[in-house]
């Protein structure tokens, strides 16, 4: 088990859930950890699936996953699911030896009215923009308009 740190997440929604970016943040703003799991492991240098042909798949790899639970009442709106967001004090149980118990009784939806969620730019869809002003809410965009009337 491991923590990853954050201060919010993107969904998008819509019709086909990919019309609008939504940023997902605690109301204060405050960063906050994920439930994660990690793992080290060597590739075996093959290709099989998803390999790319050529390169050495042989290196070690540190890797992790962010666990998701339902939605609570404002993500589910935009999605079905969401990260598990860990709340103040919950981190330690999650990395506990305390056992299986203790750690699904985490494992559950952010409280609803210690989040908001807004619309922002269709901008974040692409990895090569950065910058604060992606953070700023939007009003909501079809993508019908950006062709001019």
């Amino acid at each position: 088990r491991c923590l990853v740190l954050a201060d919010g997440f993107y969904e998008w929604g819509g019709p086909d859930r990919t019309s609008q970016p939504y940023r997902i943040q605690r109301v204060d703003g405050q960063p906050y950890a994920y439930a994660g799991l990690w793992e080290r492991w060597t590739g075996d240098g093959g290709h099989g699936a998803g390999g790319n042909g050529g390169s050495d798949d042989a290196g070690e790899r540190w890797t992790c996953t962010i666990l998701t639970t339902q939605a609570n009442e404002t993500v589910s709106p935009i999605h079905d699911r969401m990260p598990v967001m860990l709340q103040p004090g919950e981190e330690a149980t999650w990395l506990s030896d305390e056992g299986p118990e203790a750690w699904r009784s985490v494992l559950t939806p952010y409280p609803d009215d210690e989040l908001e969620a807004y619309s922002v730019s269709t901008r974040v869809n692409d990895p090569a923009n950065d910058g604060p002003e992606l953070l700023e809410e939007v009003a909501g965009q079809s993508g019908l308009d950006e062709f001019g009337a």
